[in-house]
């Protein structure tokens, strides 16, 4: 597909610094006096119109279709923090409203789809994404109701506060996870998805999640790993699936070339895995330099995500994908090597705040490990 967009360059007008999309349609070649070519816009409205030089105006070629695409940059625009995850569920909830899938809320803030009727022995497949970021500069976009400001630059999708106008965190990790996880439920007519509040610090809507939605569940595949090359292979040491399940997507994997078996900290399957009997996997979602302001998402990365998950739920179909882990060890021991007071020689006890291991002692020592 090929889009048409506005070239934004820097002001020494040498380098560009984004793209901003047009209607083609709004557009009107035309020849200035002096010969030059130049584009004109909205040429019949004479307060809307504006001349372009024809370095301004470029197509880009994207291979998502202009629906997706389109609907891909709404939902990275919406702002949210953790905690404050308010305009992103009520999209969702009322975009599962306006699909007539069942939609549920929980106690906590999470919202879940149900989409089809599974028939006796049969189970739903489950994707899952997070909804909340790590940018609190964001709260005071959702206090106003604003949106953030998206933009291409080569080829990829980047955000700007539009308060500041200056670079802002994308929120990719994990908005692009709630895409494609609306993408599944387009895509498939047996399928429920789950999008968890709080999962940043804590992955605290899912450790508070409706248990009773995950029952005629046979696996979930959350989205919320980073880059186009990383697959979860354990949390906090606790393996997420089966061999079994292993064996069965391991050539959808190589297929896409996906061979980063990744070792992480948590996400939202790390709760499901610790309540219930199931196979659980997490794919890439094409979200890069997360957690920063130069964070950004490659539209490529996020069709691939969506190639994978497809490609997983027809493997594993309708059936209860079992697994029993019990090879979980704590957080703290996957990255904290001393835990003891130095000054009374007492344990410490470890917590994650703000992306600083904080080791605290009943004397009122506290150690912090960046």
């Amino acid at each position: 597909m090929k889009i048409t967009v506005e070239i934004i360059w820097d002001k020494e007008q040498t380098n560009i610094i984004g793209y901003v999309q047009v209607d083609p349609n709004t557009l009107s070649k035309m020849y200035s006096e002096d010969g030059t070519f130049v584009w004109v816009q909205y040429s019949n409205i004479p307060s809307m119109k504006r001349i372009l030089y024809g370095t301004q105006i470029a197509t880009i070629f994207v291979t998502m279709n202009k629906e997706k695409l389109e609907q891909l940059i709404d939902i990275l625009s919406l702002p949210t923090y953790f905690g404050h995850e308010r305009i992103v569920m009520d999209y969702l909830i009322d975009y599962g409203q306006s699909k007539d899938y069942i939609v549920k809320k929980d106690k906590k803030g999470n919202v879940y789809f149900t989409k089809g009727k599974i028939k006796e022995k049969e189970f739903y497949p489950c994707v899952c994404a997070h909804t909340d970021s790590v940018f609190s500069e964001h709260k005071e976009l959702i206090e106003q109701n604003l949106r953030k400001t998206i933009k291409f630059v080569n080829k990829k999708l980047i955000a700007y506060n539009p308060l500041t106008g200056n670079r802002t965190g994308l929120a990719g990790d994990d908005l692009a996870g709630v895409f494609i996880c609306l993408q599944m439920m387009e895509h498939f007519d047996i399928i429920k998805a789950a999008f968890f509040v709080e999962e940043e610090y804590g992955y605290q809507g899912s450790s508070n999640c409706d248990e009773n939605f995950f029952k005629n569940v046979g696996y979930v595949i959350q989205f919320d790993a980073p880059t186009s090359n990383w697959y979860t292979n354990t949390l906090q040491g606790l393996k997420m699936f089966s061999e079994d399940f292993d064996d069965k997507v391991k050539p959808i994997l190589e297929k896409y070339n996906v061979d980063n078996y990744s070792e992480d900290p948590y996400t939202d399957i790390l709760a499901l895995k610790e309540k219930f009997d199931f196979c659980c996997a997490n794919l890439p979602t094409g979200y890069h330099k997360w957690h920063t302001n130069e964070e950004y998402v490659d539209i490529k990365g996020v069709e691939k995500g969506i190639n994978l998950g497809i490609e997983f739920i027809n493997k594993l179909g309708l059936e209860k994908q079992v697994y029993i882990a019990d090879n979980h060890y704590d957080f703290d021991d996957c990255f904290i090597e001393d835990e003891i007071c130095e000054n009374c020689g007492e344990e410490l006890v470890y917590s994650l705040e703000n992306f600083t291991f904080v080791g605290k002692c009943k004397c009122g020592f506290i150690k912090k490990e960046e």
